[in-house]
């Protein structure tokens, strides 16, 4: 049979090995500590996580800010390109009054002419032509 050795003090921080016996449950007090609680892994996991979803609610929450700044500076062009749009239609208006009375007028300046070409063309009255007078020398 074999001796049992006592255990070497030298060796104190080694553990001894456990016999179990086949079909024997270990008992949970001896393995490994049950815990109590949420661990420490989990705890930074979600600590972590908050961390980026605040890190990118701020980052959109910057980017909607600066895209409602874009959009009233672009909205303030819109509405100087519809005032500037309003003057320039104003002044085609104008123009097209003023194109209507030069229409209108050369229209008369041509009936005018014709009318007068007409009188031009008419053979007026037989009327003997007037001589010279004659020189007196």
């Amino acid at each position: 049979m074999a001796d049992a050795r006592p255990a070497d003090p030298a060796r104190a921080g080694e553990a001894s090995p456990r016999v179990v016996p086949l079909g024997a449950r270990p008992q949970p007090g001896r393995s490994a500590p049950d815990r109590d609680g949420v661990s420490w892994n989990v705890f930074g996991i979600v600590a972590a996580l908050l961390v980026f979803v605040l890190a990118a609610l701020l980052v959109q929450t910057q980017h909607a800010s600066n895209q409602a700044a874009q959009i009233n500076a672009l909205s303030g062009q819109v509405e100087g390109l519809e005032a500037q749009l309003s003057a320039a239609n104003a002044r085609v208006a104008g123009y097209d009054r003023q194109l209507g009375l030069i229409r209108a007028n050369v229209a008369t300046v041509v009936d005018q002419v014709s009318a007068l070409a007409q009188l031009v063309e008419k053979n007026p009255s037989p009327v003997a032509p007037v001589a010279p007078p004659a020189n007196a020398d």
